[in-house]
């Protein structure tokens, strides 16, 4: 049995390993699909350190400058074998989404 990968309970799981998680997991499904859109729904973290991987940007940040609002969608596309970020958008920001009530 595989042991689970190193996670530390007072400190979280390393960035690192969030955007090693995040990078496979987009590659394993670009590559499963013969075309279109691939939707990944997530928390903001792995969000924003998928950001910061792909903009090569170190991933160690203060957690009160993300740019993740309430319903966000950040978009990315793979030209080659490399990811880039395309569009960061608010769809919310107009009020409609108040979130969970």
């Amino acid at each position: 049995m595989a042991s689970a990968p190193a996670v530390h309970a007072e400190l979280g799981e390393p960035y690192r390993a969030i955007a090693d998680r995040m990078l496979s997991a987009m590659d394993e499904r670009w590559d499963a699909t013969d075309a279109g859109d691939l939707v990944f729904v997530s928390h903001q973290a792995p969000i924003w350190i998928t950001h910061l991987a792909v903009a090569g940007l170190p991933l160690r940040h203060d957690p009160r400058t993300r740019r993740c609002a309430l319903s966000s969608v950040t978009s990315f596309e793979r030209v080659g074998d490399v990811w880039r970020e395309v569009d960061y958008v608010e769809p919310a920001a107009s009020g409609i989404d108040l979130g969970a009530v």
